[in-house]
């Protein structure tokens, strides 16, 4: 298991979606429409690209969100050494941008 840390807003997001989302025995949170486990291709395919195309962003992996999450908390001064829970590594050449160290 991990721990994720996320905001009030999108622990609120999750939770109304879990209402909303079709019933999984699996607990799932993003279950596919009847309730299994969604493919990872298929989600690709049909969710992430084209929700980077909408953005206005370049084509990423989607592992690619777990560095731009640390360096967005490094951005904010929040040092890397407290995001490595949450990211699973044990180093700072994970994040993307110059670390200072004070």
């Amino acid at each position: 298991m991990r721990y994720v840390d996320m905001s009030a807003q999108l622990i609120k997001v999750l939770k109304e979606w879990k209402l909303a989302c079709p019933h999984s025995r699996h607990g799932l949170v993003f279950p596919n429409s009847k309730g299994e486990y969604t493919d990872a291709n298929n989600m690709l395919k049909r969710r992430f690209k084209p929700a980077l195309a909408r953005a206005g962003i370049n084509a990423i992996r989607f592992h690619d969100l777990r560095h731009t999450y640390a360096s967005l908390l490094l951005a904010k001064n929040i040092h890397p050494t407290p995001t490595r829970p949450y990211n699973n590594q044990n180093h700072d050449g994970y994040l993307h941008t110059p670390i200072t160290r004070s």
